[in-house]
């Protein structure tokens, strides 16, 4: 029985180095058994082997569909950190959906916004009004999902979301809604768009309501906060002091 000694083996005999493959130890041996792109004599390592087994130097594919939005690729980022990505895309170019780190799996941007009136809003009586919510307190992501010309906020992912409105002013008979997509869907937590106040709290000077619901949604779906009162004349909320929060509980 003979011992067949080679530094390295090409496999692929194309005139353009990139479309070939090299197995190879690197020019001074450690012990690892490398896996790279290219000609015998400049191959791109992008994989070994050693006494731990098979390592990615970089990332895998799943999938090979034409259509990179199809695929999901495992990688590390370009300057390791301890983490361990999951992109939508391919291998070369993956856009991160989330990650694994010490304390487990987390979102790419696990999803909170904050909305309030920075000026009062005149409601007339017996007549429910869209609230004018004005400003953007803070959300994250860089992409924001509020509209501040509309005053809807639209869902960015397929989740559960805890949904707190708080609502205040001098008016006493006072009734705050949500509104899914213009309408009521009771499959999505909604149920009585006019009569969904978690707590209530009045005092001789003013009158606040608060909803918390936590709603199934897609994304897409989107929300509008409205209010009611029937104190006999136009009131208006106070500034400052009503809005609202919306946190991704979890993705589905």
């Amino acid at each position: 029985m003979s011992t067949v000694k080679t530094k390295n083996v090409q496999v692929g005999t194309d005139g353009t180095a990139s479309n070939n493959f090299t197995i190879y130890v690197p020019g001074t041996p450690d012990g690892t058994l490398r896996v790279g792109q290219g000609d015998a004599g400049a191959a791109t390592d992008i994989a070994k082997v050693d006494s731990d087994g098979f390592k990615f130097t970089n990332s895998i594919q799943i999938g090979t569909d034409a259509t990179a939005s199809n695929n999901f690729t495992i990688y590390q980022p370009s300057t390791p950190d301890g983490t361990l990505r999951v992109g939508v895309g391919n291998a070369d170019s993956p856009t991160e959906v989330g990650r694994f780190n010490s304390n487990g799996y987390k979102p790419k941007e696990p999803y909170s916004i904050y909305v309030y009136a920075s000026s009062g809003q005149a409601i007339a009586d017996n007549t429910g009004t869209k609230l004018q919510y004005d400003t953007v307190g803070y959300e994250t992501g860089s992409t924001s999902h509020y509209n501040t010309s509309t005053y809807t906020w639209t869902a960015p992912y397929n989740g559960i979301y805890l949904v707190n409105h708080f609502v205040e002013f001098n008016a006493t008979s006072v009734h705050s809604g949500l509104f899914l997509n213009s309408g009521q869907n009771a499959s999505k937590g909604l149920k009585d768009n006019w009569n969904q106040s978690g707590n209530t709290v009045t005092t001789t000077s003013h009158h606040s309501q608060y909803i918390n619901r936590h709603l199934n949604l897609v994304a897409g779906d989107y929300l509008e906060f409205y209010v009611y009162q029937a104190s006999g004349a136009t009131r208006t909320i106070f500034q400052n002091r009503s809005g609202f929060n919306i946190t991704l509980l979890t993705l589905l």
